[in-house]
């Protein structure tokens, strides 16, 4: 897990700029590109071979965006906050990343995300910083209790 926490710091500290709209547009995009050829989707910092707009309209990529990362929040959740002992290791890896600060956070989600959940690292890096945006906090336990109340 190291290797893929190293791995998703860069991607984390690009994406960390961008705004919540700009997130969704940014998975929509990478979804499109994904459905096109997939290669390159195994890298947290998943390129796109071309610019934004080719992949289609940015209000439609928000919205592509939104609803995938819809219905990955809550495998996501449980993932962090459920009771399955199959993820004790992955919720132990990001409860131990609190307080390491915000990237080191969602690197150690995306990693988790990816091998835990076997979702694309282009994709997962994306669902983690929308994840922390969304529903994190500064305590792990006030973080699940806050995202649980939001699904």
């Amino acid at each position: 897990m190291d290797n893929l926490l190293s791995r998703a710091r860069p991607a984390v500290d690009a994406l960390a700029g961008l705004s919540e709209d700009q997130l969704y547009s940014a998975l929509g995009a990478r979804l499109r590109a994904i459905t096109r050829a997939p290669e390159g989707s195994e890298r947290f910092d998943m390129q796109l071979n071309d610019a934004l707009e080719s992949y289609g309209p940015v209000d439609e990529l928000r919205a592509i965006g939104s609803k995938f990362f819809a219905r990955w929040k809550q495998a996501a959740y449980n993932l962090m906050c459920g009771s399955d002992p199959d993820d004790a290791a992955a919720r132990s890896e990001v409860r131990n990343a609190f307080g390491l600060g915000k990237e080191a956070l969602v690197a150690t989600l995306a990693a988790a995300l990816t091998v835990h959940l076997g979702l694309a690292a282009g994709l997962a890096a994306v669902v983690a910083m929308l994840a922390y945006r969304l529903f994190f906090r500064p305590g792990y336990e006030a973080t699940c209790e806050y995202w649980k109340e939001k699904l």
